[in-house]
Formats: structure tokens, sequence, C-alpha cells
């Protein structure tokens, strides 16, 4: 990473690299951790050495969910799950100044998403299974713009 961001010496890192198998994190937290946290403050050392702008990609699986309404920037954090804590672990890991987007649901045509993994346990081409309701969020594909 460092090398690269030498090389390369950017004016912006976005750091969208993570460890995102949420399931898989509970039962190896120690991977979960080095990926998520350590793997961040080795991006964010780079980004720094360069006098780059680091721009975080994050989760909400930072709060806890039990606000009534939809999170902001500000509310205290709360993190459920192992996956959770670690990616508020590398929250942590970036310097004062760094962009930290909170993005939920990313889902696209290629790579293992909700909409994907929906659709794939439906009964039958084009029939996805049934969407859970007790969560409330806005699916964004990859390539959209933040609807801001």
């Amino acid at each position: 990473m460092l090398s690269a961001v030498l090389g390369l010496r950017p004016d912006v890192v976005v750091h969208a690299g993570a460890y995102t198998a949420v399931d898989a994190c509970e039962s190896d937290p120690d991977t979960a951790f080095a990926v998520n946290a350590l793997g961040t403050r080795h991006v964010a050392e780079a980004a720094a050495a360069v006098g780059a702008h680091l721009v975080y990609i994050s989760t909400d699986y930072v709060f806890d969910g039990t606000a009534d309404r939809p999170y902001v920037e500000w509310d205290a954090t709360n993190p459920l799950s192992v996956y959770g804590r670690s990616k508020l672990g590398g929250e942590q890991e970036c310097p004062g100044g760094a962009t930290v987007v909170r993005t939920s649901w990313v889902c696209g045509a290629t790579g293992n998403n909700m909409v994907r993994r929906r659709c794939a346990s439906g009964q039958g081409p084009g029939r996805c299974a049934s969407w859970t309701t007790s969560m409330a969020a806005r699916p964004s594909p990859p390539t959209s713009p933040p609807p801001w």
C-alpha cells in the first residue's frame, strides 16, 4: 500500500477495501480487525505520507439499529457485531479531517450483495424471496451518485 501511494502520490485516497462477510467476522474477529481496523491504519499512514485526503468507506453497522429515525453522522455509535466494531475501529484509525462515508445496502449486478442473495433464494427465475420489514434503507447501486 505504502509503495503504491508513494509512487502515485494521489491527492485523494479512497479506502473501500474491507472484510465485509458480516457472519464470518463473528467467527473470525482477528481477521475482521486486521483488515478493517489495522488495514485502515496502513492506508491512513500511506495517505498522510503524501498529504492525500483520506476517504474511508464505513457502514451503518457502527450503530445499534434502535433509532426510530434515520441516523445522522453525529449520532452515538454502538456496534452490536464484530463487523460493526471492526469498521468503527477503522473509523477511529482515520486522521482528523478524513471523510468517513457510512453506507448501507450497496448492491450491484455482480458480487455478493443483499439484492442478489434475496433473488437467488426466491422461487424461480425473476422471483425474489420476501424482504424484511424490520429494516428500512435506500439500496444504491455502486455506480449511482449519492441521493443528496
